[in-house]
């Protein structure tokens, strides 16, 4: 962004105001209130170490992070941190949309190497309850003392097919043909 500040905001050598540890130190006094981190992309293990100690979550943007930086998440930095990773939308100023289905499936492609069965649960996980907690909320699962919020989606057939070696891909094809709910209801109440 640097050529970004020189031209709107006249700054002939702009810089940051904060190192990414200055930054991490600043929010310490928040660690017990839901704190979350959106982007992240050039995390190192040393602040992976820092924002599981601060309780916080990490937000990705999938689409926008590869439009404007041309890169993602390196999910592999946090898989053994208690750091709940969600993904949202970013804004319309970085995406064409703010579908984040979309943003799940991009996330399917953009990591290569993983498991796409184990990468298709990840990303619902991260969509739903790690969504939840990255915002402070009580829902994101269907479970006994959470709030009842879920969406229905209607699929022509099966997502999941037994003669697939006993391996369930139903978290995959929902990500791959999921569009729009048929039902949603929020705190247990139909939208629509």
């Amino acid at each position: 962004f640097k050529s970004f500040f020189q031209r709107l905001a006249g700054l002939a050598n702009p810089s940051r105001f904060y190192t990414p540890q200055s930054f991490l130190d600043m929010l310490s006094p928040l660690q017990n209130q839901p704190l979350s981190l959106t982007h992240c992309l050039h995390i190192s293990p040393a602040e992976v170490e820092h924002i599981e100690t601060l309780k916080a979550a990490i937000i990705t943007c999938p689409r926008s992070n590869r439009l404007l930086n041309n890169a993602f998440f390196p999910r592999h930095l946090i898989e053994s941190a208690a750091i709940p990773l969600a993904i949202g939308t970013d804004g319309k100023s970085s995406n064409n949309n703010v579908n984040l289905l979309d943003e799940l499936r991009v996330s399917l492609y953009a990591y290569e190497k993983a498991n796409l069965n184990a990468l298709g649960k990840a990303l619902i996980l991260n969509a739903t309850l790690h969504g939840a907690k990255a915002l402070g909320l009580n829902n994101g699962i269907l479970q006994a003392g959470k709030n009842v919020d879920f969406a229905i989606f209607a699929f022509k057939d099966s997502l999941y097919n037994e003669a697939q070696n006993h391996v369930n891909q139903a978290p995959l094809h929902f990500i791959l043909h999921a569009t729009k709910p048929t039902h949603l209801y929020v705190n247990a109440k139909a939208v629509i």
